[in-house]
Order: C-alpha cells, then sequence, then structure tokens
C-alpha cells in the first residue's frame, strides 16, 4: 500500500485539507507547550505545520516510501518521522494528545485489530491526554460507491479511481491507477488496491471505552460544534472522535 504513490501523493492530495485538522487540533489544544504523536502521518503534512507552531511532534507510517518523502521535507529536530503500525507501536513513553487523521483509521477493518489500536492510543497518553482521530462517515462510504470512478488529468500526473463495496458492512475496494510523467516525456502507469471500513458510530464508541476511554464527543467535517443525536451524523462526510484519558 502506498509503495508507488509514496513521490506523488503530495501532487494527488494538493486540495486535501491540510490546514482545517490544524485548525480542529487547535480547538483541542488550549497551547502548544505540549507532545504530539501522529498515528499515519502519511508525507508529514500535517506533522510539520504542527512544528511550525511550536509542537513538540512524532510522527509515524506503515509505510516506509511516505517517511522517507516526509523526513526529506524537514531539518528541524522538533519533529521525528520513522516507521511504524498502528496496531503494535510500543514507544516506551506517553503524549499529550495523539491524533490519526485523513481517514487513517478507515484502513483498519477488523474490530480486534480495531482494539489493539485503541489500546495502544490509551497506554501511550499521559494521565490526562487526548486521543483523536477522523474517520468517513457509513454515508458518505455509500456516496464513495455510487460514484464508482474519479478522475483527474495534469500535466505531471493523472490518474482514475474505481469504486466498489468491500464484501463486508461499511467496506469499499478502491482501485487507483494513476500515471506519473517521466523525463523523456512519457508516461508510466502505476496500480494500487486499497480497502477500507467504517463502522457505526456507537460500535466505535463501544470499543473505545472496552479500551479504557470514558469521555468520548463525536464532531463532523472540521466542524466544533459535537454531534448530539443519530440524526445528525446522516449527512456527514467525516466523523471526528475526541476521547479523553481521565
Amino acid at each position: 500500500m502506498y509503495k508507488k504513490m509514496a513521490d506523488v501523493y503530495d501532487d494527488l492530495m494538493n486540495d486535501a485539507p491540510y490546514d482545517e485538522w490544524l485548525h480542529f487540533i487547535n480547538f483541542l489544544t488550549p497551547t502548544s507547550n505540549i507532545k504530539i504523536l501522529d498515528m499515519g502521518c502519511g508525507t508529514g503534512e500535517i506533522a510539520i505545520r504542527l512544528e511550525n507552531q511550536g509542537y513538540e511532534v512524532k510522527a509515524f507510517d506503515l509505510s516506509e516510501d511516505m517517511i522517507k518523502v516526509a523526513a526529506s521535507k524537514v531539518r528541524s529536530q522538533s519533529v521525528t518521522f520513522f516507521q511504524n503500525d498502528i496496531r503494535t507501536f510500543n514507544l516506551n513513553e506517553t503524549f499529550d494528545l495523539i491524533i490519526s487523521f485523513c481517514d487513517v483509521i478507515n484502513y483498519v477493518t477488523n474490530k480486534n485489530e480495531l482494539m489493539d489500536v485503541f489500546s495502544r492510543a490509551y497506554q501511550h497518553l499521559d494521565e490526562r491526554g487526548v486521543f483523536s482521530f477522523d474517520v468517513h462517515s457509513e454515508s458518505y462510504i455509500d456516496w464513495l460507491v455510487e460514484q464508482e470512478i474519479f478522475s483527474a488529468i495534469e500535466n505531471d500526473v493523472s490518474y482514475v479511481w474505481f469504486t466498489e463495496p468491500g464484501g463486508q458492512a461499511g467496506s469499499i475496494e478502491h482501485d487507483l491507477t494513476f500515471f506519473v510523467k517521466q523525463e523523456n516525456g512519457l508516461y508510466k502507469r502505476h496500480d494500487e488496491r486499497h480497502h477500507q471500513r467504517t463502522f457505526a458510530i456507537s460500535e466505535y464508541v463501544d470499543m473505545l471505552k472496552e479500551a479504557g476511554f470514558n469521555k468520548i464527543k463525536t464532531y463532523y467535517d472540521f466542524s466544533q460544534k459535537e454531534i448530539t443525536s443519530t440524526e445528525e451524523s446522516h449527512d456527514v462526510d467525516r466523523v471526528f472522535f475526541v476521547c479523553h484519558k481521565e
């Protein structure tokens, strides 16, 4: 996963709302004098923005290629990038805030493995630390499946992206073909297949409580307005969880 895409990931994600994720993090943290762990950091765009604001950041991703790209962007010692797995990491230190944004958690499609992720996050938090992540909503996954195909044509990289339902409720298969311009002017084709799954908000909450979190709030689409009813969650694309260790 992301083996061939790492070098062009930033081109493909040039419209990603990184500043909105940053704004949401600032909403969670009253001060920059804290330690943050970014799980599933990709090419480091959020972690680098946090470091620029004065936060001390450690960030990891499953993809070594993504980490190489992220590390190539920084010269500061205030942010550290390394390869690891959100299901099994053990860092022997704790953090004030742990984040996992850009639907990283949707790539963990098994409930037992999700419990591992949530338990690891809980164990790596300071006594009153906060764990925050986002996921695609159930309605957004349904919309993606209905669209079936997305595409974009640019000078240096173009892609065709097909979606189809996965074999489980709330799951989706992404077939991505992208074409990268070479120095000789020709385009090289790369293919990747990604599998994601989402669960009902109540299922995530139950798992988070089992992991030890006893104060859990949900927000939607970068808003600072808390979701308070099932009806409110029907028309949202992205659900944010804020989980307190108390």
